[in-house]
């Protein structure tokens, strides 16, 4: 629930809140090294990115997220990460 917390307040501007539970993410999926809870704390990240208007790190960290979900096995969640990279 972390996450999505992070992502929806990212996406309604809520960016110090998105930040804080940004941390709560990173401490709990730092507990695993690798896999897809590796990779959600990249889309995570992203979103926080995206929000604060710094398109270009937040593609590059949609393009790590959509990396770590592909070589998990989560292809779904891969794509969603990689149809989320802005254009620019």
């Amino acid at each position: 629930y972390r996450v999505n917390g992070t992502i929806a307040l990212a996406r309604a501007g809520e960016l110090e809140e998105a930040r804080r539970w940004l941390d709560g993410v990173e401490r709990v999926t730092g507990m695993w090294q690798g896999g897809w809870s590796a990779a959600i704390a990249w889309q995570a990240r992203a979103e926080v990115r995206l929000a604060e208007g710094q398109e270009r790190q937040a593609a590059a960290l949609f393009f790590e997220a959509a990396e770590r979900f592909g070589r998990a096995g989560c292809r779904l969640f891969e794509e969603r990460c990689r149809g989320a990279v802005p254009t620019y």
